[in-house]
């Protein structure tokens, strides 16, 4: 006779409302990638940041701000007005 395994320490699954909230959180990182790859480089900082407020550890939405400093870098050479993202 087999026994059937007992499964008492399962995680139960996430509520509807952080799910929602992650589909949300990643609609606004997909639009930063946009906007990043239309080359609107504050707009999409701007949503960067605001996706990290809602998930800290967002690795792209940390990462992608620090390729906008790398691509405008020349820019701020060249200019005495800087253009950074905040």
């Amino acid at each position: 006779m087999h026994m059937r395994p007992q499964f008492k320490n399962i995680p139960q699954p996430e509520s509807a409302a952080n799910n929602q909230a992650d589909l949300e959180v990643q609609a606004k990182f997909q639009e930063a990638l946009a906007l990043h790859r239309k080359g609107q480089l504050a707009q999409a900082c701007e949503l960067y940041r605001q996706v990290v407020k809602v998930q800290p550890r967002h690795f792209d939405a940390l990462h992608l701000p620090g390729v906008i400093a790398y691509q405008i870098l020349p820019a701020l050479w060249a200019s005495p007005y800087g253009y950074y993202c905040r």
